[in-house]
């Protein structure tokens, strides 16, 4: 960004724009990759190549941000939320499958499928394109937050942060494994997430505290933390729209009882020792 300024090339587009995509490709091991304004931006226009048109459904995972969500609405086309699924807290092939075969029984094919991999932990992509090519539906991949690229900065450095916010989890995980009631995201075998934030769920039963308790005692000492994302099939924009559950509720469970604690790359031990301290004393003093 210095250097676009510097030069006074801020648009449109120009060296510094087709060095990013070209740091991309070579990341991704992809021949294209296309600069956007946004992540939004970036699912309205795959919908758009999709054919997505007014009318159509469109499938979505529900446990997300409303970036993955709203571009289907601005295709005046309907979305069809699928629920998460426990293995990587992302859309359930099964009720991905469900949900294929609900629409195909009212002659109904939708005409694409938006996946989200939530707070950079990857898919179950085998299963899921696997359904997406039997039913013959393009798949969507919304990897703003796996990739890393929107919140870790530059190509260059994309490793090492992912590094360092891997070894924040890690902190983390060390610190709380051995608490009753906390979870953590899980991670598949198949995959190594970036850990873009440490999220985990905690049954409030078993650890005598709820994560708004937790949230609320981090923000008196100045240390922001948030619950995870609200499912979108529970948000008032969406409460029409039709959900495919997996077979009990996972995406409401995991709103809950989730809760996303501070993940930051440039985060000190120090700073991460005040929140692993400050949940500790909760704890002891709940048990």
């Amino acid at each position: 960004m210095e250097r676009a300024f510097e030069q006074n090339w801020i648009a449109p587009l120009g060296e510094n724009v087709n060095a990013f995509e070209d740091s991309i490709k070579s990341y991704v091991g992809s021949d294209y990759a296309l600069a956007l304004s946004s992540g939004t931006a970036a699912v309205h226009l795959a919908l758009i190549e999709s054919g997505v048109e007014a009318g159509d459904v469109v499938f979505c995972s529900t446990l997300t941000f409303c970036a993955t969500s709203n571009p289907i609405l601005y295709q005046n086309a309907t979305p069809v939320f699928i629920d998460s699924e426990k293995d990587t807290w992302n859309m359930s092939p099964i009720a991905l499958e469900k949900a294929f075969k609900a629409y195909e029984d009212k002659g109904i094919k939708p005409k694409a499928v938006i996946v989200v991999n939530l707070y950079g932990q990857m898919s179950k992509f085998d299963e899921i394109q696997e359904l997406c090519d039997r039913y013959q539906v393009k798949l969507i991949e919304d990897a703003a937050e796996s990739l890393g690229a929107s919140y870790l900065g530059q190509m260059e450095v994309l490793n090492d942060r992912v590094a360092r916010r891997r070894a924040v989890f890690e902190n983390h995980y060390r610190a709380f494994c051995d608490f009753k009631g906390f979870e953590f995201q899980p991670e598949l075998n198949s995959s190594q997430g970036n850990r873009w934030l440490t999220a985990l769920t905690i049954n409030p039963d078993e650890a005598g505290m709820t994560v708004h308790q937790i949230i609320e005692k981090l923000s008196e000492a100045n240390i922001e933390a948030r619950p995870v994302w609200k499912p979108m099939h529970l948000q008032p924009l969406y409460r029409d729209y039709d959900y495919i559950p997996e077979s009990s509720d996972n995406a409401k469970t995991l709103f809950e009882n989730g809760i996303c604690l501070p993940s930051g790359s440039d985060m000190t031990d120090e700073q991460q020792d005040r929140v692993i301290s400050i949940i500790k004393m909760m704890y002891e003093a709940a048990n």
